[in-house]
């Protein structure tokens, strides 16, 4: 599980660090007193199973409940647990923002509080959807949300994930049944996740990432209408 830690307040971030320190599956711990630098690290392509968002940012225009729903926006599958010194201040607004929410914390944070709300975060991951894949001797457990966009090429497929590419030999329309939900099929040879797509047109399709893959004439009324569909049932 990779986790960052978000506090413009430092006696804050390193005394979760310290409980941290004692919670066992963490893979990746990374700490941030600006908002900017979790941007960043976004950018550059680095994101989280997990952030620990302080809500309240002193100087800033964004409080970390706006700016988590904006970092949802370009990475649906990071689930946040907001951190504050008021339990009840931001919970209307809370509701009006499109955040992937866990819970909450109260400063100080307790040990046994935290532990309870990373124990169910755990669960959440590794009961979501996922493929399971066979390559090269190796069997691999991958989110579906954690999938991009999928690549054919003849036989081979190319899974491009939001932390590397995995290629194994296998038909485009085996994981077209199996991803049909949350998936376009733009061209015979890419199937897209929707929660990647910044926008559709008649020739191609953007990812949030800005890459760029071709829409088929033949598929693009029945790509454009699946994936309006799939926008108004997140609104």
């Amino acid at each position: 599980m990779k986790i960052a830690v978000c506090d413009d307040d430092k006696n804050c971030l390193d005394s979760i660090k310290r409980l941290l320190a004692e919670y066992p599956g963490i893979s990746r711990i990374e700490y941030y007193q600006e908002l900017s630098q979790l941007s960043e690290a976004l950018e550059n392509g680095t994101t989280y199973d997990l952030v620990l968002m302080d809500i309240e940012w002193e100087g800033n225009e964004q409080d970390g409940i706006a700016y988590a729903a904006q970092y949802n926006a370009r990475s649906p599958q990071t689930r946040f647990i907001f951190v504050t010194a008021y339990n009840d201040k931001f919970s209307e607004k809370i509701f009006w923002e499109k955040v992937n929410l866990c819970g909450f914390l109260v400063k100080p944070v307790k040990k046994e509080n935290l532990e309870k709300l990373l124990d169910k975060v755990r669960e959440k991951i590794f009961s979501s959807e996922a493929l399971i894949l066979q390559h090269g001797g190796i069997t691999e457990k991958i989110a579906n949300s954690q999938i991009r966009y999928i690549e054919s090429n003849a036989h081979q497929l190319l899974i491009h994930t939001i932390s590397g590419e995995v290629s194994l030999y296998e038909k485009l329309d085996v994981y077209e049944k199996k991803l049909h939900k949350d998936f376009l099929r733009v061209h015979k040879s890419f199937l897209v996740n929707m929660q990647y797509i910044r926008r559709i047109e008649m020739k191609e399709v953007t990812l949030q990432d800005g890459t760029v893959l071709p829409v088929s004439k033949t598929r693009y009324s029945a790509s454009r209408d699946k994936y309006f569909r799939y926008m108004r049932a997140m609104l």
